[in-house]
Formats: C-alpha cells, sequence, structure tokens
C-alpha cells in the first residue's frame, strides 16, 4: 500500500511538472488596467459596440483604402483561431463588415483549456482620414459542467455585471471574457495599423 501511494505522488509530480514546462508564456496582464474598467465597453441603444480608430497614410483614395481593409479582412479569415466567417453585403463605398466565429482562449495548459466560442460582426468604416472598426453582435458559447450555455455580451461584459458596485474591480467569472474581448479589438487594431504603415 505504501509502494502505490508512493507511485500515487511521483505521478502527481511528474504530472504538475510537465504542465509547468508545456504551459505558455502568456504575459500577464493587471484587471485593474484601465483599458478594462469603467467605460471601457460601451453600449448604443442597449447593445454593445466596440469602437477603435486607425490614422490612415494621406494620398490614398478611397479604392486604394478599401482594397486593403478587404484584403486584411479577408487575412484575418485564415486566424488559425478561425472557425466561421461571412462577407455581410456592402452597403456604402466606404464600408465592409465580416461575421466572424473564433475561439477565445482564456487559459490553456498540459491539463486544461479553458476557452469559448465567440461570434461576432466586425464592421471596418473609412472616414475623414481615418478608419473606425466597431465590432457589436458579440456573443459567446461556453461549456460550463459540461453544458454549452449562450451570452451576450450585454450579459456578460458590459459595466453593470463585469465591475464590482464602486467600479474598481472586475468580477470573477466575467472579467475573463472582458479582457479577452478587449485584447482582441486591440489585436486587431494593431493588425490594421500595420497595414497601413
Amino acid at each position: 500500500m505504501k509502494k502505490i501511494f508512493t507511485i500515487l505522488i511521483a505521478c502527481a509530480t511528474l504530472t504538475t511538472s510537465i504542465a509547468q514546462i508545456t504551459a505558455p508564456v502568456i504575459e500577464e496582464k493587471s484587471e485593474t488596467d484601465n483599458r478594462y474598467m469603467a467605460g471601457a465597453v460601451p453600449e448604443v441603444d442597449g447593445k454593445v459596440v466596440l469602437t477603435r480608430t486607425v490614422d490612415v497614410p494621406a494620398g490614398l483614395t478611397l479604392q486604394e483604402v478599401m482594397n486593403r481593409v478587404d484584403a486584411w479582412l479577408v487575412r484575418c479569415t485564415k486566424d488559425e483561431r478561425m472557425h466561421y466567417n461571412q462577407r455581410l453585403p456592402q452597403t456604402t463605398d466606404n464600408e465592409l463588415q465580416h461575421s466572424y466565429s473564433m475561439e477565445l482562449t482564456f487559459s490553456k495548459s498540459f491539463l486544461a483549456h479553458d476557452f469559448a466560442e465567440m461570434a461576432y460582426v466586425l464592421a471596418v468604416r473609412y472616414d475623414g482620414g481615418q478608419i473606425i472598426m466597431e465590432m457589436s453582435h458579440i456573443n459567446y458559447k461556453y461549456n460550463e459542467n459540461n453544458k454549452l450555455n449562450k451570452y451576450t455580451a450585454e450579459e456578460m461584459i458590459i459595466d453593470k455585471y463585469a465591475l464590482n458596485k464602486k467600479k474598481t474591480k472586475l468580477i470573477f467569472g466575467f472579467k475573463k471574457f472582458r479582457m479577452k474581448t478587449i485584447d482582441l479589438l486591440d489585436e486587431l487594431q494593431i493588425s490594421l495599423q500595420n497595414e497601413f504603415k
């Protein structure tokens, strides 16, 4: 019996060591970073609409800008996290929209993978020398205790639910959805900025 107990402890120690070696090195972000705090997730008519802007160099025509934006939106579909995408009908010359569904990873290690499937619409509009990116119609599918639950951004990442009453701290359970969604939009903003450098 003592030998079996010793073997079990050795296996547990080895498994922990392997997990520490193979776990990705992720830069820790402070949950009190202003990017995540009050006002970071605005609502328009009761719906979450996250916005970022990108400056466009002078001298480019509308067609040249939109061709670059179109090529960039297509490249976004090649992301290994992407599960599904659809180009939405173009209603104006200066705006393009895509609907995406992708994996939003909260944490990943040798033993566990915590993630949600996130769907959203990304609208990219050129206006007055700037590109305005809008992420809207955001929803999540998340497996909890072997049950697939569906949530909207309005249920998960707005100030009312994701922050404490004093608006000084993110609430456990909601914070990972809020932080990772904001991180994704910031990542897309940087990627599009690089397209115009």
